[in-house]
């Protein structure tokens, strides 16, 4: 199994003799497509102070590109360093098999669900409420389809570089109260409570439908895991030069095991693809911006924290597709 160790201060013979390529040239090794997981993983080292990893392509001196598992680990005065171990193909084929699964799993309930309420409506003894119901069903269940395809072709947009942002002023409050408002729809039947406290003041530079985008998924997965007859907590604070958005449930919580993992597709909760969180990751990105999670083990709840530039204090380069170059990745603020 090929293992690799580099970094912004480490000479690596290994990583030479396999890529070819000095360590300041590190991005060139990765293939483009799995480039932007890995410069994400770096910031959220250096901006976290703890490791984070991604599964991404390394092409070697001879063309040839392999799966590694990659993690980076923040070192002192703002350095870092990358471990590489090689994934076995075999484990590279078994992902790709329960990913299949897990995609095809998730598309087949809700077209089972609209077959077996088209039946409904084929069954003349049904009365008009019956009917009624049944359609309600099915297009529930399309409109659920309809979001799982859209999920998967957003990530696969931003894998590779093509998913797009309009950045402009935004009051951030109007966003998250029109966001729980539609969440409190899907709270009631379960008897969640969503409490808000929104600065009203909070004038950030962001999308204004990829920031409703970010909320609603993380409200989402809240209420997914959150205890019924829980509470959800939303609040919306202006610190320093960003609005902070906190989301924070009294539900299942996240094994630490799994925390490290939590915004990685389809790496979350088995037998879930696991998309919205990653999403929500990928657009609080892309704003120049970030998203957190933190829960202090099963049973303890969890809270996820949306960082966005405030208006004032946006970059130019907020809104961009590229990923940033890896000299600048862990300097998000």
């Amino acid at each position: 199994m090929i293992e690799l160790i580099w970094g912004s201060h480490h000479d690596s013979p290994a990583w030479r003799g396999y890529t070819g390529l000095p360590e300041t040239r590190w991005h060139e090794a990765v293939v483009p497509e799995d480039l932007a997981h890995c410069t994400h993983a770096l910031g959220d080292a250096l901006r976290l102070g703890s490791p984070a990893g991604c599964d991404a392509r390394l092409r070697s001196s001879s063309g040839e590109d392999r799966w590694f598992r990659i993690v980076f680990s923040p070192a002192p005065a703002d350095r870092w360093f990358a471990c590489a171990h090689g994934l076995d193909d075999r484990l590279v084929a078994a992902r790709s098999r329960r990913w299949i699964a897990t995609v095809a799993h998730e598309l087949r309930a809700p077209l089972t669900a609209m077959l077996l309420w088209e039946r409904v409506l084929r069954d003349p003894s049904a009365g008009s409420d019956r009917h009624a119901q049944a359609l309600q069903a099915i297009r529930d269940s399309a409109a659920m389809q309809a979001r799982i395809v859209e999920d998967l072709v957003l990530l696969s947009r931003s894998a590779s570089g093509r998913l797009r942002v309009e950045p402009r002023r935004v009051d951030l409050a109007a966003i998250v109260r029109a966001a729980v408002a539609a969440a409190e729809l899907d709270a009631g039947p379960r008897g969640v409570t969503i409490t808000a406290e929104l600065d009203a003041s909070c004038t950030v530079h962001g999308d204004p439908l990829r920031l409703r985008q970010i909320i609603d998924n993380v409200l989402a997965n809240s209420l997914k895991f959150g205890r019924e007859g829980g509470t959800v907590a939303v609040t919306v604070r202006s610190a320093d030069d960003h609005a902070r958005v906190s989301v924070r449930d009294d539900g299942e919580g996240i094994p630490a095991e799994l925390l490290p993992h939590v915004f990685e597709p389809f790496a979350g909760v088995p037998g879930s693809l696991g998309l919205g969180l990653a999403i929500a990751h990928e657009l609080a990105e892309l704003q120049g911006g970030s998203l957190a999670a933190e829960s202090a083990g099963a049973g303890h709840g969890a809270t996820f924290t949306l960082f966005v530039p405030l208006a004032a204090a946006a970059p130019s380069s907020v809104g961009r597709t590229d990923p940033p170059a890896p000299e600048s990745a862990g300097n998000p603020d």
